[in-house]
């Protein structure tokens, strides 16, 4: 005999099964050609949900280009910032074609989407504008712009000693690099090191698999405006 119970409305034959959920699967298509975002696996006692990688980073995207969502409320960096792909499928198509999206970096993290590299500024996830980067580079360019104050990227005013510190972030740690009469000279010190820093991660990345040509050359061209700041005394807004 058969009974028809439920646990809050899901049969007691699927309420009783374990649910696991894997997510970055390798990309796949389904019988109708169609990039799949999700397929299950059904096991003694389980139930398992597969996300395939293109999945998630579609889902990421979405979220940040929500007007209303949290990462528009909570990070200025975000705000504007739009979704110029035509829908999931032609996502996916793309990331399947572009150099370092199945490439991890040395820790064995996965490269990750960036839409600015190529293009200083941009607010748009496009195919023409997006590419795939180790983590360090993708937070090499990141800049607490909004949040530093009225001194110059990499400078503060330490008033005890009525002088200025510079610093600069490299490997994920804070490195001082002295302290100046002025905001400009700090500025420059900060210049100098960003310049050193962007150049070396450069020549990492170009000898990465998974490397991409456009990907060093704005890398390069990164180095070269800042350099170029820094010999004109011209304050740099952005790295």
């Amino acid at each position: 005999m058969t009974t028809n119970q439920t646990i809050d409305g899901v049969p007691r034959a699927y309420a009783d099964l374990e649910r696991i959920n894997i997510h970055g699967e390798a990309d796949r298509k389904g019988e109708d050609g169609k990039w799949i975002k999700t397929w299950k696996e059904r096991q003694p006692g389980k139930t398992i949900s597969h996300h395939s990688r293109a999945s998630g980073l579609w889902n990421k995207i979405s979220a940040r280009c929500l007007a209303v969502g949290q990462y528009q409320r909570g990070n200025a960096a975000y705000i504007g910032t739009t979704n110029g792909f035509d829908d999931f499928q032609q996502f996916a198509e793309w990331c399947n074609t572009q150099p370092g999206y199945s490439s991890f970096d040395a820790e064995g993290f996965r490269f990750e989407i960036d839409k600015d590299i190529l293009v200083p500024g941009n607010k748009v996830y496009s195919a023409g504008t997006c590419c795939f980067v180790p983590k360090r580079i993708n937070s090499l360019l990141t800049s607490s712009t909004a949040a530093r104050g009225e001194y110059p990227l990499g400078v503060s005013y330490v008033k005890r000693r009525g002088v200025f510190m510079a610093y600069c972030k490299h490997g994920g740690k804070m490195k001082h690099l002295g302290h100046h009469a002025s905001a400009a000279q700090a500025h420059a010190a900060w210049q100098a090191m960003k310049v050193a820093i962007i150049t070396d991660a450069a020549m990492d990345y170009r000898a990465m698999d998974g490397s991409s040509v456009r990907v060093y050359e704005a890398l390069m061209w990164r180095a070269a405006r800042i350099d170029q700041d820094k010999r004109s005394g011209t304050e740099t807004l952005q790295p």
